[in-house]
């Protein structure tokens, strides 16, 4: 990730989430626990947000939404974990880009926020606060070890 003040925020660093933890002088900063989102079980940070996995399978991510990039039919930016509610259970991996975030739901892909270029794969280029199917489909589902196997 960039540096700068807003992705030390969105990564708890400072006050973003009322911490006080300060910057570390090395490459590590310390972990902090970001109050709602305890029972993570994956995560992908993209410059200005953070999409976690929970043990439900459901998505909840965090941070700048200028792009609709959390998902949640908003454009304004959360401070706290707020679900996608379109996705629902059953995600398998969840990926952050600078301003989209996609996560993989059985053997379909949905993709949300930016949208230039198409990056979000649903044939056309508008912004959208809230997860489209890719077009076409993986070709077998999408199996990922789980966490501490």
């Amino acid at each position: 990730m960039r540096g700068g003040r807003r992705q030390r925020e969105v990564l708890g660093i400072g006050s973003f989430f009322g911490s006080t933890v300060e910057e570390s002088t090395n490459s590590q900063a310390p972990a902090v626990e970001i109050q709602g989102l305890s029972r993570a079980t994956a995560i992908a940070a993209g410059p200005d947000h953070v999409c976690a996995i929970t043990e439900d399978a459901g998505v909840y991510c965090l941070g700048e939404n200028n792009a609709g990039q959390l998902g949640n039919y908003a454009v304004t930016r959360s401070y706290v974990p707020i679900a996608v509610p379109a996705l629902g259970n059953g995600v398998l991996a969840v990926a952050a880009g600078a301003q989209h975030s996609c996560a993989a739901v059985g053997r379909k892909i949905r993709c949300w926020g930016s949208n230039d270029s198409g990056r979000l794969g649903a044939g056309y280029t508008d912004v959208s606060a809230t997860p489209l199917a890719v077009e076409g489909r993986l070709r077998e589902p999408l199996h990922l070890p789980l966490a501490g196997a």
